[in-house]
Order: structure tokens, then C-alpha cells, then sequence
């Protein structure tokens, strides 16, 4: 036991032979001509998702398979327009419009030659309905407008205090049925300077108790006075 134990000191206190220039020892392994990057950057922690790497998607995406995959087709999806129905049903309409039978029918033959669906026949239906309320609203400005311009240039006449109770004296006396009252609510009528002139003139021969020519009858039983328009 003595002997190997002596042999083992000798073992570890024999120095190693000196290292010779160009001769590696054969127990060290050659150095990596590439060796890894261990910068911060290229370093991740444990468990994190490796980088993107565009080639390797290129060729996931499309590898060697086929380039038109049948499996594809199961994915279809029908793109084919919807066509015209056999019969359209019947459109919503705003409040207060009506089609007519004859317009109606009018209507469903354009749409048919157009091979509209219903929806796209109602789109059409509810743009016109669109149009025609921006119409009407501009029709009514510019008759407001007008009205106002013919008010302005009556009420600028130097006599319009004096015209106006010969104007209105005028009036009472031509406008007397239901008929000749509704046409009245027509603000054309009853503000155009023309009509204020007629008003004005006949009250005034009113007043006179006579008309040019004609004559201004006795006031009736129901105490209206008839005029003669025809002397006008």
C-alpha cells in the first residue's frame, strides 16, 4: 500500500512537460473558427420566441407543395350577384309617398331589365325618395324667397299705408266664397305686387260706389256688394 501511495505522489508532484510552439496538446480541442455571438443583442432568456425568419416563412407559406392546393376550394366562398326576384315585394316608402299601379309597374320592369335584387331595388327606391325631399325643400326656399322679395317691394311703395285699407276693402269684396278663399292660401296670389295693384283698385272704386263703366250694385239681403268683374 505504502508503494502506490508513493506512486501516486510522484504522479501528481511530476511537472508537465514544457509546451512546444506549433504542437497544441492532444487533450485541448482545436479553436471554433465561427464562434457564436454571445453579445446582449443576440442573446435571449430562456423560454422567449426565436426571431422571425423570412425565409422560413416563405417556405411554410408555400414549401414544395402545389401551387394550387385543391384544398382550397373547400373555402369558396358564392360570389354570384343576387338577381332579380320573380316578383318585387312591396318597397318601404317614406310618409306621404304613394307609387301608383301604372307607375308601379313602370318601376318593377326597369328594375327586372336591370336584374335588380330586391335590396338593391329598394336602394334605388329610397335614393329617388331622397332626391325628390331635397327637391321639394329647394322649391319651397326659393318660393319663400320670392314671397318675401314681393312683400319688400309693396311695403316700400312710398303710398303703401294709404294702398293698404283700399287693398283689404278689395278684398272683402271679391273674395267672399269657400272657393275663392282657398285660392288665397296660395302666398304666389296674395303677395304678388299685381294682385295688391288689383285690390288696391277695386277698393278704391269700392269706396266710389262705382267701377269705370259698371256699376256696383245695392248691397244684397246677405249685405254683400256684387262687383261687375267684367268692367274691370
Amino acid at each position: 500500500m505504502a508503494e502506490n501511495l508513493n506512486d501516486t505522489t510522484q504522479a501528481v508532484t511530476q511537472p508537465a512537460e514544457p509546451m512546444q510552439a506549433g504542437n497544441p496538446p492532444a487533450n485541448i480541442p482545436p479553436a471554433d473558427p465561427n464562434p457564436p455571438d454571445n453579445s446582449p443583442a443576440n442573446t435571449q432568456p430562456a423560454g422567449a420566441n426565436p426571431p422571425d425568419n423570412p425565409q422560413a416563412k416563405s417556405q411554410s407559406a408555400g414549401g414544395d407543395g402545389d401551387l394550387l392546393d385543391p384544398n382550397a376550394l373547400n373555402d369558396r366562398k358564392d360570389t354570384t350577384p343576387e338577381g332579380a326576384p320573380e316578383a318585387y315585394e312591396a318597397f318601404n316608402l317614406p310618409e306621404g309617398y304613394v307609387i301608383e299601379d301604372e307607375d308601379g309597374r313602370m318601376v318593377q320592369e326597369a328594375f327586372k331589365g336591370l336584374n335588380l335584387s330586391q335590396k338593391s331595388a329598394q336602394a334605388l327606391i329610397d335614393l329617388h325618395c331622397k332626391y325628390v325631399e331635397r327637391q321639394r325643400a329647394a322649391y319651397a326656399d326659393a318660393l319663400a324667397r320670392q314671397e318675401a322679395e314681393w312683400r319688400s317691394q309693396v311695403r316700400s311703395r312710398p303710398e303703401y299705408e294709404a294702398e293698404r285699407a283700399f287693398a283689404l276693402q278689395g278684398m272683402r269684396t271679391l273674395v267672399q266664397s269657400p272657393e275663392e278663399i282657398a285660392l288665397f292660401q296660395d302666398g304666389l296670389l296674395r303677395n304678388h305686387p299685381a294682385m295688391w295693384s288689383m285690390m288696391v283698385k277695386v277698393g278704391k272704386l269700392v269706396s266710389e260706389d262705382k267701377i269705370g263703366r259698371g256699376t256696383v250694385s245695392a248691397p244684397a239681403r246677405d249685405g254683400r256688394i256684387h262687383v261687375d268683374l267684367a268692367t274691370l
